[in-house]
């Protein structure tokens, strides 16, 4: 039976800024996500990385950066993209729970980053790329 294991976690990174009010302007808050993967045979190490930017375009009332990484153990053969699912639905919560907590505690209402099915992600995506 093939598996793969979260072992630790840590929230190495962390960049925060309130962005000067505005009056009359819609915020447009678009988090970029990324995710960083290094594979041994029996480990993965990971960072996803989340990022919210304030520009002209897209105004946001806050800008943060925050990289969460994990180590995970392999046990048994497990294909790529198994990997980089179980890793991303593993991660992303920590990040979510962490920008709501860093939001809340600078004295803005709480934003939670949008739910994310990876599984679901993976498949539109290769329908488009399937489409091209």
């Amino acid at each position: 039976m093939s598996t793969v294991q979260l072992i630790g976690t840590t929230v190495p990174s962390v960049k925060f800024s309130l962005t000067e009010p505005k009056e009359n302007v819609k915020y447009v808050l678009n988090p970029l996500i990324k995710l960083e993967i290094k594979q041994t045979p029996s480990n993965v190490f990971a960072k996803l990385l989340v990022s919210i930017v304030n520009a002209e375009d897209k105004p946001t009332p806050f800008e943060v950066e925050l990289a969460v990484t994990g180590t995970f153990v392999l046990s048994g053969k497990v294909d790529v993209e198994s990997v980089r699912l179980y890793v991303s639905n593993t991660l992303y919560p920590f990040a979510r729970t962490a920008v709501a907590d860093i939001t809340l505690k600078a004295g803005i209402p709480p934003y939670y980053l949008p739910f994310i099915n990876f599984g679901e992600a993976k498949k539109k995506e290769d329908e488009i790329k399937d489409g091209e």
